[in-house]
């Protein structure tokens, strides 16, 4: 199997559960446009009972997905997340607990591949979630790709208003923070400087609201 078919798959079992979810990550940004490659595959969802968890346990692992029980329910109990491996792919579940998390499962647009649908995060709540909950520097160059490739069709203030804080600001204290980190890795300065001209672009565009 591919990996449009581990997502097709999953969002099956997830359904047949009544679970809502919504896929965000790497694989949301290929599905909007981003050039990248990726093997992961990433699901918020909202579970509200002990039940529910442990029925999702053993769905998944009635349908080939191995996970161990206590994995899924310490999951649900610490409003964590757990993960499955299986061939290449690493298919994440994080349980929704903060209020960007429901905005974003609430608000998922639907779109539809090889007559299947799927509930993919809103392009605003996805930059604001690359941003102030992942931070890591895929998520931040992913999150400046989206916005330059769709700069006409981004709600600004949506984005503000997700992250709660000033993400052009947000975003050079995060670079700022892994370039003090990682000063002597050539590699990981390169991409920084790769993000700073991004920034730069979106920066002295009127295209964009970046505040």
């Amino acid at each position: 199997m591919n990996i449009i078919e581990y997502v097709f798959k999953t969002i099956n079992i997830l359904e047949s559960l009544n679970i809502e979810y919504v896929l965000v990550g790497g694989f949301a940004c290929i599905l909007m446009g981003i050039n990248r490659l990726t093997e992961d595959i990433d699901f918020i969802i909202k579970i509200d009972s002990y039940e529910k968890a442990l029925k999702l346990a053993e769905k998944l692992n009635k349908n080939s997905f191995k996970v161990s029980l206590s994995e899924v329910l310490g999951a649900f109990k610490d409003k964590g997340h757990f993960t499955i491996l299986v061939e290449r792919y690493r298919i994440d579940f994080k349980i929704a607990s903060s209020t960007i998390d429901f905005i974003t499962i609430r608000d998922a647009v639907s779109i539809t591949i090889d007559s299947h649908k799927i509930r993919l995060a809103r392009l605003e709540d996805l930059i604001a979630t690359k941003i102030t909950v992942l931070g890591s520097l895929k998520d931040i160059e992913d999150a400046l790709k989206l916005m330059i490739l769709h700069s006409d069709k981004i709600e600004w203030k949506r984005v503000k208003k997700l992250a709660g804080k000033n993400i052009g600001k947000e975003i050079y204290k995060i670079l700022s923070q892994i370039e003090k980190e990682f000063r002597d890795n050539i590699e990981v300065m390169r991409k920084i400087d790769e993000l700073k001209k991004l920034l730069n672009i979106i920066k002295t565009s009127n295209n964009f609201e970046f505040s």
